[in-house]
């Protein structure tokens, strides 16, 4: 599994990414809450490997959590 912080929230996002990833394998994506989802996408892309289209966001408020399933 990989993790992958990104944004001003990356730090603070740790324990719940650590949480989330306990519950279901995938790759996850914190961005911030600010950021659109096209943003988000370009950001994606940039993991090599991983096609944007593949990712489900979930809003946790504070940051974007993006799941590869």
């Amino acid at each position: 599994m990989d993790i992958h912080f990104a944004g001003q929230y990356a730090t603070v996002s740790v324990n719940l990414c650590l949480l989330y990833a306990g519950i279901k394998q995938g790759l996850i994506l914190l961005l911030p809450e600010a950021a659109s989802l096209d943003e988000i996408k370009t950001n994606l892309t940039q993991i090599k490997g991983h096609a944007a289209e593949d990712i489900t966001f979930v809003s946790t408020g504070a940051q974007w959590i993006g799941s590869q399933s």
